[in-house]
Parts: structure tokens; C-alpha cells; sequence
């Protein structure tokens, strides 16, 4: 029986043997972990992989772990970003925290508190305690507010019921994760499964790309 957390965590470490660390007991307790060795190859894989956990060193090559946090703070205010450092200044701190990181940690870090740190991740993700911005890029196409309960394609706003809204948004908040009926049955508060079928085919109409994926007999996620 799998009892991995089905997030995916994404290791950003210049040091090779800590990184190989990190790595080998991750995978222990996740179903998918990625590394990178600095911060242009973290973007390229970011972008890819979509991690739902960056455990991102500061001092790294190439883009520093600040910018590289920047740069996903611009558009993503999903992903869970934990900071690891050697630095303690007030200076630092005060603008990482302008990051709205989930945890920053000292290194070397030992196991009691990157767990404590990715326990607590788990919990904004599994309680969606997220801050988002107004608006964020769902593709090169769509865009979509929480604030405003909007999507919108190519700037033009697609018209959608309560619960169509309801379930779109499960799902970007849960992307890369395959969204059981069950838990969009109880989030949207359709009565039936054959009516969220429907919802769903509703809602893809709407849509003039595949944003939606049905995985048969298991549920749906983001494409």
C-alpha cells in the first residue's frame, strides 16, 4: 500500500551531497521529488513540474534563491516555499518574509524541523490556507481571480454557476493531484455523481481548451 503524500516537492541545492540527502528522504514520504542544483535550472523546473513544496537554499548559482522565490511570488501564491539558510540578519529576514514563505530554516537542518516545516505545509495545502493573488495565469490563455471568482480567456470573462466556480478552483488549488469525486462531491456539495458529471461537462464547454482531465473511475484534475 502507497502512504506517500501525493505532493510533489521540488529540492533546490547547490551542495551535492546535501541535496542527494534531502532527496533520498523525501522520497521516503513523497510520491515525487525533483532537485535542482541552482536557481535557472529551479525556474526550468518549477515551471514543469508545478511542486507543490520548494525547499529552496538561498545560496545558490546562476539566480539566487531570493530572486528565484520572487519570480514564483509574481504569479503563485499556492506553492508552499521553505527557505533554507545560513543567514540570520534582520535585513534578511524581513524581506523573505515579504515572500509569505511557509518556514524558513537554519542549516544545517536536522530532521525534527524540516519535517515540523513540511508538516506544516501539508497543512496550508490540505486546509487551503492560501493567500492568492487577483489574478493568476491558469495558462498562456486563461487567467483567474479568487478574489473576483473570475475566469477569464484571452481577457474576456466566462460565465460560471457557484458550483462550476467551485469545483475549478478545487481544482487549481490542488493541481497535479488527481482530485477524487468524492472530495469535489463534498467541496461543490453536488448531490450525486452522475450530477457532477454533468458540472463537468458543463463546465468544459465553456472551455476552448482541454483545462480539465477525467482520470475514469478516480476523479478529475487540472491538465
Amino acid at each position: 500500500m502507497n502512504n506517500k503524500y501525493p505532493y510533489n516537492i521540488l529540492v533546490v541545492e547547490d551542495e551535492e551531497q546535501s541535496r542527494e540527502n534531502f532527496v533520498s528522504y523525501l522520497l521516503m514520504f513523497y510520491e515525487n521529488v525533483f532537485e535542482a542544483s541552482n536557481g535557472e535550472r529551479a525556474l526550468e523546473v518549477y515551471k514543469r513540474e508545478k511542486p507543490h513544496i520548494i525547499l529552496l537554499d538561498i545560496n545558490i548559482p546562476k539566480v539566487s534563491g531570493l530572486e528565484v522565490a520572487r519570480q514564483i511570488r509574481e504569479k503563485d501564491l499556492m506553492t508552499k516555499i521553505i527557505i533554507l539558510t545560513a543567514h540570520s540578519e534582520k535585513s534578511f529576514l524581513l524581506e523573505a518574509m515579504s515572500l509569505r514563505l511557509t518556514k524558513y530554516l537554519f542549516k544545517p537542518v536536522n530532521r525534527k524541523d524540516l519535517k515540523q516545516a513540511l508538516d506544516l505545509a501539508i497543512t496550508e495545502l490540505e486546509k487551503f490556507d492560501i493567500i492568492v493573488n487577483d489574478e493568476i495565469e491558469v495558462n498562456e490563455f486563461y487567467t483567474y481571480s479568487f478574489n473576483k471568482k473570475s475566469l477569464k480567456y484571452k481577457g474576456n470573462e466566462i460565465s460560471l454557476t457557484q458550483k462550476e466556480q467551485l469545483f475549478f478552483e478545487y481544482l487549481l488549488k490542488n493541481r497535479n493531484k488527481v482530485c477524487s469525486y468524492h472530495e469535489l462531491l463534498s467541496y461543490t456539495e453536488v448531490a450525486s455523481l452522475d450530477g457532477l458529471k454533468n458540472l463537468v461537462k458543463r463546465l468544459k464547454k465553456k472551455l476552448n481548451d482541454e483545462l480539465i482531465t477525467n482520470i475514469s473511475g478516480i476523479g478529475y484534475k487540472k491538465s
